[in-house]
C-alpha cells in the first residue's frame, strides 16, 4: 500500500477490486496503482484485509449515473431487427443479437456468469464490451448477456455427486484428501476447502483466504478465470 494513502475500505465478502474502485469513483489502475500487492488484475487480492481507495491531493471523478432499480423488469425495449426483448437496466455495450439475459447478483463476478450459463469468460466479455476485458468495469445491479442468437452453450461437465468425509491419503505426505475433488490438484495439499453450492468464486477465495492465483495453481481444473470451479466438491487451499 502506497505512503500517501488518506482514505481506506474493508474488503468484504464478495468484494473484488473493481467493486472497491467503483465504489470510491477510482479506476481499477489507480486501486491496483495504490495496492500493488493485489497485481495487476487483482490476481493476489486478500480477502478481509483494508485497501487504499484514496491519496493525499486526489480528488476522485464522479461515478456515472446508472439505473439502480433491482426489481424485476416492468420497462423493456426491443432491439432493432431481431424482435427479442431486453431487459433493463443493461450496461451500455451489449451485442445486438444477444437472446438470454442475466441479472447480476450481490458478489457475482464476471466468471460467475459466464460459469452459470456454461460460457467463457472470452465470450462473456465480448458480448458485453462494457465490462472491459478483465471485468474491470462491470456495473451491479443490471442485466447482462449470456447467450445470442445462433449460440449453443458447451455443456457442463458432469461431475461425482458424493460428498462423503475424506477417506483416502496423498501418497507420501501423510495428509488425509476428502472427496469429491477436482482432477489435477496437487499432491502436497495440507488444507482443504468445500465449495458450497451457488457459491461465488469470490466468496470462495474471501473465505479461504486464498488468491485466484495460487487456486488455479493447486487446482488447475478450476482454470485461471475460475470459471471452471465445481460446487459441492474440495479445492486444495494451503500446501505443504
Amino acid at each position: 500500500m502506497v505512503e500517501n494513502c488518506n482514505k481506506f475500505h474493508l474488503q468484504v465478502s464478495g468484494e473484488y477490486c473493481s467493486d472497491m474502485a467503483a465504489k470510491y469513483g477510482i479506476t481499477l489502475k489507480q486501486f491496483t496503482t495504490w495496492n500493488t500487492g493485489v497485481g495487476d488484475s487483482c490476481e493476489f487480492m486478500w480477502g478481509d484485509a483494508y485497501f487504499c481507495v484514496g491519496v493525499i491531493g486526489f480528488t476522485p471523478t464522479p461515478t456515472p449515473t446508472k439505473a439502480t432499480t433491482t426489481a424485476k423488469p416492468t420497462t423493456t425495449t426491443t432491439k432493432p431487427g431481431n424482435g427479442i426483448t431486453t431487459p433493463l437496466p443493461t450496461q451500455p455495450g451489449m451485442v445486438s443479437n444477444c437472446n438470454k439475459f442475466h441479472l447480476q447478483q450481490p458478489g457475482e463476478y464476471c466468471s460467475d456468469m459466464a460459469a452459470k450459463y456454461s460460457i467463457t469468460l472470452k465470450q462473456f466479455t465480448t458480448w458485453n464490451t462494457g465490462v472491459g476485458d478483465n471485468c474491470q468495469s462491470m456495473w451491479g445491479d443490471a442485466y447482462f448477456c449470456v447467450g445470442i442468437v445462433g449460440f449453443t452453450p458447451t455443456p457442463t461437465p458432469t461431475k461425482p455427486t458424493t460428498t462423503a468425509k475424506p477417506t483416502s491419503t496423498k501418497p507420501g505426505n501423510g495428509v488425509a484428501t476428502p472427496t469429491p475433488i477436482q482432477s489435477g490438484m496437487v499432491a502436497n495439499c495440507k488444507t482443504f476447502y468445500f465449495v458450497k453450492k451457488d457459491q461465488t468464486c469470490a466468496s470462495v477465495l474471501s473465505s479461504a483466504k486464498v488468491t485466484l492465483a495460487n487456486l488455479f495453481k493447486w487446482n488447475p481444473a478450476v482454470k485461471s478465470d475460475c470459471s471452471g470451479l465445481w460446487a459441492e466438491t474440495w479445492a486444495c487451499v494451503a500446501v505443504l
